[in-house]
């Protein structure tokens, strides 16, 4: 069972599944989060559960800024600024494949396919 208590992000998840907008959730929202999460032991699903996260906007990419947002509420206060928008200069130079400076699905698949980044874009629930 996925454990939310503590997490930075409970505010941005509920956001995803509260389909009405109203600040709360329905039996049948809270029911679909359910079967959501459920479903999380497939390996797309997570890419695309991630990418949820990652894109705060839902227009379907991850902008520089998203990335930034997201990698600083992960390392808290343990990493400089200056740090983290060198990360992502270097993570949008690195997977940015068509150069339109944000990460669409498959770009940010090939981000988290890679082991030694996967931990760093990961977070715990």
């Amino acid at each position: 069972m996925v454990e939310l208590g503590g997490n930075p992000f409970v505010p941005h998840l509920f956001k995803l599944f509260d389909s009405s907008g109203d600040g709360s959730l329905s039996l049948e929202e809270f029911t679909q989060a359910l079967e959501y999460f459920g479903q999380l032991d497939n390996e797309e699903e997570q890419y695309k559960f991630a990418f949820r996260i990652y894109d705060q906007d839902g227009d379907g990419f991850i902008s520089s800024e998203e990335l930034f947002n997201v990698l600083q509420t992960l390392m808290g206060a343990a990493v400089p600024d200056s740090q983290l928008e060198q990360v992502v200069y270097n993570t949008m130079s690195e997977f940015d494949r068509d150069g339109d400076n944000k990460l669409d699905m498959q770009e940010f698949k090939a981000l988290l396919s890679r082991d030694d980044l996967a931990n760093k874009f990961s977070m715990s629930m």
